[in-house]
């Protein structure tokens, strides 16, 4: 019995050290998450006088058997004074099938489709250094203006997949567009001697002024090959970026050779960002030769 007591007093202090840790890790990070997945409250609309139960995400309601309704998932969530200044993103890996959400009764934003992620902006419907009450209405009922119109697959409904809380600065790369990371490389010419295409980022900016715009190209050695920098100015609505790029002779990926570059998107100051985003990119050359045999950089490949 000690060593079950001292096991779970060990794991206690486990949990409250890495609550602190992560406190103090946000204070500094530039993107700091949070993962909403417990303490719902789950209820049916349209029963009369239905039960709320506890449930964690991800959840459905047809576990049995497909079960057509609409439910709403509410819970709390406290948002300490040290946020204020910062903008707070509610996203959800997947609902099935449309979505509404509201904060503390204020409308924020329906989502419609059962298979895609997507991401709304909470900042002006939060209060900070109170509970906030974050309500989640799903429905999976069949509809003609969302497909599948008619399919043997059952939408089964419900929060499938995670939900988390992502806090930025205010001048950032937005993470609403389609629930992206909101930096895309294209690719639009590939050859030994050069590659070539353009970086499109989306921008949101809140601050008047101009912003600095970075993009930096990495190296597999970590040697910075390409930078390239712009400025834009503040923005209301997301505003796309275009940024050329080149890059001379560079090591091409290969299914023998996945090389891949790491890609950087920086807003503000490298030194003192106030966001940056990172992907990766293999440069290739993909085309169909003779007899439809498949060529990645000139090469045949089985």
């Amino acid at each position: 019995m000690r060593g079950y007591i001292t096991t779970i007093l060990f794991l206690f202090a486990s949990i409250i050290m890495g609550f602190e840790a992560s406190a103090q890790l946000s204070q500094g990070a530039l993107r700091t998450r949070y993962s909403l997945n417990d303490a719902w409250r789950f209820s049916q609309v349209y029963v009369p006088n239905d039960k709320a139960q506890m449930v964690d995400l991800p959840h459905t309601w047809s576990k049995a058997e497909c079960q057509y309704t609409t439910a709403q998932y509410v819970r709390q969530l406290h948002v300490p004074y040290t946020l204020r200044g910062k903008r707070l993103f509610l996203r959800f890996g997947g609902a099935m099938s449309v979505t509404n959400v509201l904060v503390n009764g204020k409308y924020v934003g329906e989502h419609k489709g059962s298979y895609t992620s997507f991401t709304f902006e909470i900042t002006d419907k939060v209060r900070y250094g109170e509970d906030n009450t974050i309500t989640v209405v799903v429905s999976n009922n069949l509809r003609s203006d969302l497909l599948p119109i008619s399919t043997e697959h059952n939408l089964y409904g419900g929060i499938y997949r995670d939900v988390e809380l992502l806090v930025t600065n205010k001048n950032i790369i937005s993470p609403t567009f389609y629930s992206s990371d909101g930096v895309f490389v294209q690719q639009r010419e590939v050859t030994a001697e050069q590659a070539s295409g353009v970086v499109t980022l989306y921008l949101s900016a809140v601050d008047e002024g101009a912003h600095q715009i970075t993009v930096r190209f990495i190296a597999p050695d970590g040697y910075e090959v390409a930078r390239y920098t712009t400025k834009a100015g503040k923005t209301d609505k997301l505003t796309s970026i275009e940024i050329p790029y080149q890059i001379d002779y560079p090591d091409l990926w290969s299914p023998d050779s996945p090389t891949l570059y790491r890609v950087e998107a920086i807003v503000g100051n490298p030194d003192r960002p106030s966001d940056k985003v990172e992907c990766n990119i293999g440069f290739r050359d993909i085309a169909i030769g003779k007899d439809n045999r498949l060529l990645i950089n000139g090469k045949e490949v089985d």
